[in-house]
C-alpha cells in the first residue's frame, strides 16, 4: 500500500535540496543549507534508463524514458510507489508530465494519463494518435483547466473528471484571426489573470492571450525588441515574455505602454521564477539577473564564475525558497552553484560526478534524525 508524502510543507529555504539523477539510476538530494550530499536513493530500474524528473504533491517524480515512474518520498528520503500506467507505447517516450490540480498529467500516446499522489491512475483516450512535428511540448494549468500542446495541436483536460476535448481547431481558427502565419507552431505557453497565454514561434513571434473557456483570441501582442523567440513565465498571477533583451508583462494595457525591463544579452536567456523574482542567465554575457516581479526592476547581478567560461551547457533550477545553476563541465560531471542571498553570492556546491543528461528539481529535503 502507497502511503503519503511524510510532509508538504516547505518552511523555509532550509527545507529544500536540489534532487538530480546519477549514472547509476539513482536520484540524488543535495541539502539547501549545507550545500552538501543529504541522500542517494535507487529507482530500481535496470539498464541505462534516462529519467525526466518533476516535483509536485509532496513528491519527487522520476519519469524513465522507458515507461517507468517512480515517486520519491524526499522527505523519508525512499521510494513509496512505482505506478503502472500500462505497457510501453510503441513510441517510447511518455511526453510532457505536469503537476497541477492534485495530480500529474501525462500525454503519452493516444491517451493522457491522471497520477494522483497515492498512485491511483486513471486514463481519458485522445482522439488521435498522432503528435504533431514542431516545436515542443507544452503545458500549462489554470483554475478550471490543464492544458497541453504541441506544433498546433491543443488538448483541453477537466481535472474533476479527466475528460479531455481536443481543441486544436478552435486553436487554429483563434490563430487565424490574429494574423499568425500557418508556419507559426506554438513556442512557449503559460496561465495567468489574463487567460492562458501562447507565444508562437516563427520569423517574428507573437503573444497570444486566450480565454481558457473558449480559446477564443482575446488579444495580441509582439515583444518589442525584434527578436526571433520568446519564452513564458508564470510569477503568481501574473506572465511575463522574455526575449533576448526584454522582459514584458503580459498585460492588455489600454495605454498601448507595456512593463518592460532591459536585460544583458542578445540571445533568449534561461529563466526560472522563484521568491517573487524572475532569475535569469545570459550564457553569453555570463550573468545571473534577478528581476524582482512586483517591482519590475532588476534588484541583483551576479557574475558567472569562471568554472562556467568554457561550458556552453547550463542550467538554472528553482524551487519555493532557493535557486541552482548547473553546468556541464564534460561528459560525466556538472558543477552546481547555489544562490546564497544572506552572503550575496553563489556558493560552490560538492562537485557531483556521473550526473545523468536530466532535468534537476527542487523540492523538500530529508527530515534531519
Amino acid at each position: 500500500m502507497t502511503r503519503q508524502p511524510s510532509d508538504r510543507s516547505l518552511p523555509s529555504r532550509d527545507a529544500e535540496a536540489l534532487w538530480v539523477v546519477d549514472e547509476s539510476n539513482s536520484v540524488r538530494a543535495f541539502d539547501g543549507r549545507t550545500d552538501r550530499l543529504v541522500a542517494k536513493i535507487d529507482l530500481g530500474s535496470p539498464g541505462d534508463t534516462r529519467w525526466w524528473l518533476e516535483a509536485g504533491g509532496g513528491y519527487v517524480w522520476a519519469f524513465g524514458l522507458n515507461g517507468a515512474m517512480v515517486l520519491v518520498d524526499p522527505v523519508a528520503a525512499q521510494v513509496v510507489a512505482s505506478p503502472s500506467i500500462g505497457p510501453r507505447p510503441a513510441r517510447g517516450v511518455l511526453g510532457m508530465p505536469h503537476y497541477a490540480h492534485g495530480a500529474m498529467w501525462i500525454w503519452g500516446e493516444g491517451s493522457v494519463w491522471r497520477v494522483t499522489g497515492p498512485g491511483e491512475v486513471s486514463t481519458a483516450a485522445v482522439a488521435s494518435d498522432d503528435r504533431p512535428a514542431g516545436g515542443p511540448g507544452l503545458a500549462a494549468a489554470t483554475d478550471r483547466w490543464v492544458f497541453f500542446g504541441c506544433g498546433r495541436r491543443l488538448l483541453r483536460i477537466d481535472p474533476a473528471t479527466g475528460g479531455v476535448t481536443d481543441e486544436s481547431e478552435r486553436l487554429s481558427i483563434a490563430l487565424e484571426r490574429a494574423g499568425i502565419p500557418r508556419a507559426g507552431v506554438l513556442a512557449s505557453m503559460a496561465a495567468g489573470a489574463e487567460g492562458l497565454v501562447v507565444a508562437m514561434g516563427h520569423n517574428q513571434p507573437d503573444i497570444i492571450v486566450l480565454d481558457p473557456d473558449t480559446v477564443e483570441p482575446k488579444w495580441a501582442t509582439r515583444v518589442p525588441d525584434g527578436s526571433a523567440h520568446v519564452t513564458l513565465h508564470e510569477g503568481g498571477t501574473d506572465v511575463w515574455a522574455l526575449s533576448a533583451g526584454t522582459a514584458m508583462l503580459v498585460a492588455d494595457d489600454a495605454a498601448g505602454q507595456p512593463r518592460l525591463v532591459q536585460l544583458h544579452g542578445a540571445q533568449v536567456p534561461l529563466a526560472v521564477v522563484a521568491l517573487e523574482s524572475l532569475w535569469v542567465v545570459h550564457e553569453i554575457d555570463r550573468v545571473l539577473t534577478r528581476l524582482h516581479l512586483p517591482a519590475g526592476r532588476i534588484v541583483q547581478q551576479w557574475a558567472i564564475p569562471d568554472e562556467f567560461l568554457a561550458n556552453p551547457s547550463l542550467r538554472l533550477v528553482a524551487g519555493e525558497h532557493t535557486v541552482w545553476l548547473i553546468s556541464r563541465i564534460d561528459s560525466y560531471s556538472e558543477g552546481v552553484y547555489r544562490v546564497d542571498l544572506d552572503a550575496n553570492r553563489l556558493v560552490r556546491v560538492d562537485q557531483p560526478d556521473g550526473f545523468n543528461d536530466a532535468r534537476a528539481v527542487v523540492a523538500a529535503g530529508p527530515r534531519y534524525r
